[in-house]
């Protein structure tokens, strides 16, 4: 096991993730959540969709900066390419 949490700390991480309004906020606290139940970095960046090397660099630094600096900080990244396409889903539908 990577991380290890006290139930303090989940119980924390777990409201957060309740509350956050963003997916970037959602993911970093799940990537943490994820990694302290025993899941692997590249399965839990499988599961939320990231690179196994941002799962990393979350562990790097929930250990390096501690809880409260950890869900303090506010960078959103950046993204690559074109924006995401959305689309109605209907029982039949395609995504072309």
């Amino acid at each position: 096991m990577l991380l290890t949490l006290t139930l303090d700390e989940l119980d924390l991480l777990k409201r957060f993730q309740r509350n956050a309004s963003e997916r970037s906020s959602y993911v970093k606290v799940t990537t943490i959540i994820l990694l302290a139940k025993g899941l692997s970095p590249a399965e839990v960046a499988d599961y939320l969709g990231i690179d196994s090397s941002t799962a990393y660099r979350y562990l790097n630094s929930y250990k390096l900066d501690g809880l409260d600096k950890y869900l303090s900080t506010d960078y959103k990244g950046y993204w690559v390419g074109p924006p995401m396409r959305t689309f109605e889903f209907t029982p039949n539908s395609r995504v072309t």
